[in-house]
Formats: C-alpha cells, sequence, structure tokens
C-alpha cells in the first residue's frame, strides 16, 4: 500500500458515480483520469504507467512533495479540465472547475 494515494478504478468509480464535471461513463472518466496525469497533477505512483480504470496505485503530485506548491498543482489541474473540455468538443461550457480547485 501506498501513503496517499487510490487506484485508478476508485477514481473512475467516484467521478461517474457524481457525474463529476458532466463525465458519465468510465470511458469519459478515463480520459479525464488521464488528462490529469497529463497535465501533471497525479501521477502512476512509480511513474510507469499512464491512467488506467484498474489497480494500478496514483497519487496527487501535491501530496508526496513531488509538486511542492499546490497553487501550481491547482493550475496544472486546471489546464488538464481545459484539454478534457476541448477533446470532447465542450470547451467554453459551465462544468466546473477541476477536483483541486
Amino acid at each position: 500500500m501506498f501513503r496517499n494515494s487510490f487506484v485508478g478504478s476508485e477514481l473512475v468509480e467516484w467521478v461517474v458515480k457524481h457525474t463529476w464535471k458532466g463525465i458519465k461513463t468510465d470511458d469519459e472518466a478515463l480520459i479525464y483520469g488521464q488528462s490529469l496525469v497529463d497535465g501533471g497533477a497525479i501521477h502512476h505512483v512509480a511513474d510507469k504507467h499512464s491512467f488506467e480504470n484498474s489497480g494500478m496505485y496514483y497519487r496527487f503530485r501535491c501530496d508526496d512533495g513531488t509538486t511542492r506548491n499546490r497553487d501550481a498543482t491547482r493550475n496544472i489541474a486546471k489546464k488538464a479540465m481545459q484539454m478534457y473540455r476541448r477533446i470532447h468538443g465542450v470547451e467554453g461550457t459551465n462544468l466546473g472547475m477541476c477536483p483541486l480547485m
């Protein structure tokens, strides 16, 4: 077990269950999770995998010290949400902010 971590399937389940940011399917949640990895907000605990809807462990960078500044992490997560919006053609809609905001 890794401190301050979660498994990818937990994030996917939570995002879909709460319809977070309008996400309704596992596939959409998987893309959102990968956008958080791509944006640097979260990472695989050993930095060896992309985001997966599986038992792989991930952490928010601000929780393990790889990002010292929480505001920087918020900005990264905001950019990840913007990427998600562009990918899904919902740019400019009011889907809310990233989970760290």
